[in-house]
């Protein structure tokens, strides 16, 4: 049980004496009514709100695992910027087969000097199906990915091509839900989205 207020407990601990005078005063029989006062108070009146709460739509298992799948593919994107450096974001997102394949691409785009061009627009996430069973998760997503990667020395244009990726990928929960797994189901070169 929460603890009251403590405007709540002041207003309790200062009617106690008013509380136990007038049961004296109740028990006297002899007592003079009081005097009428010659300055009168103006009457004061207190009003309360009514008491509003907001219940936010309890979150399914469901639309946890597509969250987590969120921010792990933006941590993906995120680590392009610059893929010489050490992105410990990938680590608390991805694991297993699928960290290892995130680490390779981006070994490969630091292999060959190239970097996400900062001004490119954000790939759009789609999640398409997602299926729970205990502690693991495969999730079905569509990327639509406008990213231009520039050679890193002269920043030229080596790839500006837009696609669309259809994937299916595995998500464990450890203490928040991992990806660890990513197959490529298909892609097709354009940014019209997989429903085809």
């Amino acid at each position: 049980m929460p603890a009251p207020p403590v405007r709540t407990v002041r207003s309790i601990v200062a009617m106690v004496p008013l509380l136990l005078a007038a049961a004296a005063c109740a028990s006297d029989q002899s007592a003079p009514p009081p005097a009428a006062s010659a300055v009168t108070d103006p009457p004061t009146t207190t009003t309360t709100e009514p008491a509003t709460t907001t219940t936010a739509a309890p979150k399914t298992v469901e639309d946890e695992v597509a969250a987590a799948y969120r921010v792990a593919v933006d941590a993906f994107f995120e680590a392009f910027a610059d893929p010489a450096k050490d992105s410990p974001a990938l680590a608390e997102h991805w694991t297993g087969e699928g960290l290892s394949y995130l680490e390779g691409k981006l070994r490969e785009a630091r292999q060959q000097g190239r970097i996400a061009d900062a001004a490119s627009d954000a790939p759009t996430v789609t999640v398409v199906r997602v299926t729970v069973a205990g502690s693991t998760a495969s999730l079905s997503s569509c990327i639509v990915d406008p990213t231009v990667m520039l050679d890193r020395s002269t920043d030229e244009v080596v790839n500006d091509r837009v696609t669309s990726t259809l994937y299916l990928s595995a998500l464990e929960h450890g203490e928040s839900w991992q990806v660890s797994e990513v197959a490529l189901i298909q892609q097709w070169d354009d940014g019209k989205g997989c429903e085809r």
